[in-house]
């Protein structure tokens, strides 16, 4: 079974929209693969409903409390522990505070790939530590 991690854009346009994202919601929901839910990326997908999607606030953490509980929760990275993660692997990579924490936890959580649909992931060099992948290639693994 595949272990995931999804980055908080997925995890919001599943909530939000229908169509691959919200598929992929689904079928974590169906334990077809085994979601990684940060908390990290949590209390980004929570700040990103209150300020954005408040008027639909209580379905979407309905949905959302009923992903995390079929997921496998990772607790939230310190900054040392960020740090000791860039430091050990001589990591030059352009990513922001919150990528870096993503991408940390991922390999700390020893997920086979991230699911994201952000840019700044698919580089050479972060593809050389973890794969990344987007939501049309992680629905295609699944239903090979």
């Amino acid at each position: 079974m595949y272990r995931w991690l999804l980055d908080t854009n997925i995890i919001i346009s599943g909530l939000f929209w229908s169509g691959k994202e919200s598929e992929l919601l689904e079928l974590a929901l169906a334990e077809e693969y085994k979601a990684i839910i940060s908390e990290f990326v949590l209390r980004e997908t929570k700040a990103v409903i209150a300020a954005k999607f408040s008027e639909m606030a209580d379905k979407a953490e309905t949905v959302l409390n009923l992903l995390v509980e079929s997921a496998e929760k990772y607790p939230l990275l310190s900054a040392q522990e960020v740090n000791q993660f860039i430091n050990s692997r001589d990591l030059e990579i352009d990513l922001n505070k919150g990528d870096l924490i993503i991408l940390a936890t991922a390999f700390t959580a020893k997920a086979e790939a991230i699911v994201t649909g952000d840019k700044d992931f698919h580089k050479p060099e972060i593809n050389e530590l973890i794969q990344i992948i987007e939501t049309a290639q992680a629905l295609q693994k699944l239903k090979s």
